[in-house]
């Protein structure tokens, strides 16, 4: 396969650009250019990103498939199979932080959110495992699947979050979470099934047994107004192990959110402040 060739301004940000794009199955150019540590639009990013545009290593997603305007929102963007080769030929490809890979504007907004608390946690000098991670400590039976993410509850149940990370916070202290991004009201009795779901996987540790883990677990409802997220509060049943916050930008008819390092702060619940989490959860270090 014809090697791709940058010049040295360019390929500074060339192969960040493709690790990013590994991370994340698709993205858009605001959180790309958050994750490899430049400000949007700058000069030799963007021409490497279009280097890499005209060398098929990376390809475009219509906006419109995103629910976004080619007019007015950034690009959406993903690796192609040449993009992966050319990392795999140069052991370059990172593990994966996302599997939510159908290209949707529900998915984007989740890629979005994730490659925020990757950001956010980052800059709290706590070091953010993806998922991707995780999995490579889990049984093989479990990182054969196309969603390791997906905890069986039985025969016909299952629960699937829109995202799954942990973080280390230091001193043999970490935290698992899972990212149920709420645009829509599915009405009462869908959030308290759903509920009930997520205290079995923690409570009966299912995800402990899939990812060979013993910290604790969290889950994180994300809301796009706050009246919306009290009912959800409300039909949990508030339990501990449950958190909400609301972010507007993150509305259908919103303009494409930026990066968000504000996403730590200001949840319901027993942990307000996500960076702070640090001391509460003990355990071994199983998710490296």
């Amino acid at each position: 396969m014809p090697r791709a060739h940058f010049n040295p301004k360019e390929s500074k940000w060339a192969e960040p650009i493709l690790r990013a794009l590994a991370q994340y199955p698709f993205l858009d150019s605001f959180h790309l250019y958050a994750l490899i540590g430049t400000p949007y639009h700058q000069e030799n990013a963007r021409r490497a990103i279009n280097n890499l545009l005209t060398e098929k290593l990376i390809e475009r997603i219509p906006n419109g498939q995103v629910g976004r305007s080619d007019r007015n929102d950034p690009w959406t963007l993903r690796l192609t199979p040449k993009g992966f080769t050319y990392l795999d030929e140069r052991n370059l490809r990172p593990r994966p932080a996302s599997y939510t890979n159908k290209p949707d504007q529900h998915n984007l907004l989740a890629n979005g959110a994730l490659a925020s608390f990757q950001l956010a946690f980052t800059k709290a000098a706590h070091r953010f495992i993806t998922l991707g991670d995780i999995v490579a400590n889990a049984p093989e039976e479990i990182q054969e699947l196309d969603r390791p993410d997906c905890f069986v509850l039985g025969e016909r149940t299952w629960v699937t979050p829109d995202q799954v990370f942990s973080v280390d916070f230091g001193d043999d202290s970490y935290a698992c979470f899972c990212l149920l991004l709420d645009l829509t009201n599915h009405g009462q009795t869908y959030y308290q099934r759903e509920a009930d779901y997520y205290r079995q996987v923690v409570y009966d540790k299912i995800y402990q047994r899939q990812f060979g883990m013993k910290q604790h677990m969290y889950v994180l409802y994300l809301c796009t107004n706050e009246p919306h997220m009290r009912n959800v509060q409300t039909w949990t049943g508030g339990d501990k192990i449950f958190l909400y916050k609301t972010m507007r930008e993150y509305g259908s008819y919103q303009p494409a959110p930026e990066p968000a390092l504000k996403i730590l702060a200001g949840w319901q619940g027993n942990h307000p402040n996500l960076g702070e989490l640090y001391g509460h959860s003990k355990a071994a270090k199983v998710a490296r």
